[in-house]
């Protein structure tokens, strides 16, 4: 039997193998949709093209990626080992099959499940990326949203005459997922366009000179490190002040042993006018190139500077466990006739999307009330758009030590039992099913939620003998 719901989750009912059918039901869940991040300037269409996969092996050991894009094994490999378990040939209990979707947009497909729609209280989930660790708790997270409209002066050829305009591109950058790869050393291109605009416009060194954003763009996604960022401005701060400020700033990064970034690559470029007027012209402006003002401009750019990244606490519970984090990761910036303008006046938009996490409910509700605060102290409104609880381990649990055992059995060793710094839905199962056991469990993935994301082959056929071996020796009986 399948169903589906509202929200395109669907599920599929697997009866048992023969002898199994007096056990529980076993629910095999994984997320059908995936990150798409690709490689600056890379022509993939992810609504049409297909990912074109790249095979390797390092040391004897098999890998795939993808040709500039993100796989997608995240989570591909755990539909792939659902669908696999109800095949002919596998020893199982009886199955529920469920694929849930937008988990990458802030696990909305699993948040909406209604509590009918499962019946299985046992749980395996199969989106985890370390190979020989059984994931028994989770962080939760929360999507804040800043946004704030602007009033922009258009300037025309005329009064530019005294300025130059420039373009500044962040690239190279590694990225990666903003809950397994924060606590790594890796840079945000949207810090780093921030503090290189500070420096930039605190060159100022006096009233006369003027500092104008035109436009901002940093990030794609709300649970991905930024890789690249750009902006572009308008000033009479003198050429060679503005390429000290940035050469500076990419040496200090590339030497600075807090950060792996020695691919980091800044751009800056001096544009001309006609050049602007191309790039930025919209038709209700005609041969003007729309700037914000010096005022605004520096308001923007110390709100962006106020905005925490990276690592604020770790567990003191579970050695290496990130605690509470977050993560600056998207800003844009826009020109554009109002919605609400019956005229057809030219607002300035900026948004920036920001993504929180914690295995403490209280701790994230309070972080989160912070941003929110820093938003409005800039005039910005200030939303939460996408919230899950964490799932606080149970390391008692009958399903985790079952597996323990399994595990040790089939491969001789014990397995790595621990937490992940990252949304799984297991947060949103434990709201809508009360008493469900879990583990999440996967095969090492490697860079997830980056172009650079690669699956390990060899580990993912352990996994599956680990699932088969689960499933074969189920010991939970109905009643």
């Amino acid at each position: 039997m399948t169903k589906r719901d509202k929200n395109n989750n669907v599920i599929i009912s697997v009866p048992a193998s023969p002898g199994y059918e007096h056990l529980e039901t076993v629910v095999l869940q994984a997320h059908t949709d995936m990150v798409c991040e690709k490689n600056a300037g890379h022509p993939h269409d992810f609504l049409r093209d297909p990912i074109r996969l790249v095979y390797k092996t390092v040391n004897g050991v098999r890998f795939v990626s993808a040709d500039g894009t993100t796989l997608g094994a995240d989570n591909g490999i755990g539909v792939a080992y659902a669908l696999a378990a109800a095949c002919d040939g596998v020893c199982r209990p009886p199955l529920e099959l469920l694929l849930t979707t937008d988990e990458e947009e802030g696990l909305t497909g699993a948040q909406n499940l209604s509590p009918d729609f499962v019946s299985g209280r046992y749980l395996l989930n199969l989106d985890s990326e370390t190979e020989g660790t059984i994931i028994a708790g989770c962080a939760g997270g929360v999507s804040v949203s800043l946004k704030k409209s602007f009033d922009p002066y258009f300037m025309d050829e005329k009064h530019a005459a005294q300025f130059s305009f420039y373009t500044i591109q962040i690239s190279g950058l590694a990225g990666g997922h903003s809950g397994t790869d924060i606590n790594k050393p890796r840079a945000s291109a949207n810090v780093i366009l921030a503090k290189i605009l500070a420096s930039v416009a605190g060159k100022m060194e006096s009233s006369e000179l003027e500092f104008r954003l035109i436009e901002m763009t940093g990030g794609s996604v709300h649970n991905a490190i930024a890789r690249e960022a750009s902006c572009a401005f308008m000033t009479d701060i003198p050429f060679e002040t503005i390429e000290r400020c940035v050469f500076d700033f990419q040496t200090a990064v590339v030497n600075d042993c807090s950060f792996d970034e020695p691919d980091l690559q800044i751009c800056l470029v001096k544009c001309d006018f006609p050049e602007m007027v191309r790039k930025y012209e919209i038709p209700e402006k005609k041969s003007h190139v729309p700037v914000l003002t010096t005022k605004n401009s520096s308001r923007i750019i110390s709100l962006l500077l106020s905005i925490p990244h990276g690592v604020f606490e770790m567990s003191d519970k579970i050695p290496g466990l990130v605690l509470l984090s977050g993560n600056f990761a998207v800003v844009r910036s826009e020109f554009s006739a109002a919605d609400d303008e019956e005229d057809g006046n030219v607002k300035g938009k900026i948004k920036i999307i920001y993504n929180l996490r914690s295995g403490n409910e209280v701790k994230l509700k309070e972080k989160t009330k912070d941003l929110m605060n820093i938003g409005k102290k800039y005039d910005f409104h200030a939303s939460v758009f996408s919230s899950y609880k964490p799932w606080e381990p149970d390391l008692n649990a009958p399903l985790l030590k079952m597996c323990r055992n399994v595990y040790q059995e089939t491969f001789q060793k014990e397995p790595i039992v621990s937490a992940i710094h990252a949304g799984l839905e297991c947060g949103a199962f434990v709201r809508i099913y009360p008493g469900m056991q879990m583990i999440s469990i996967g095969p090492d993935i490697i860079d997830a939620h980056s172009p650079d994301e690669t699956l390990d082959l060899d580990s993912s056929a352990r996994v599956w003998t680990f699932i088969k071996a689960i499933l074969g020796k189920f010991e939970f009986k109905k009643g």
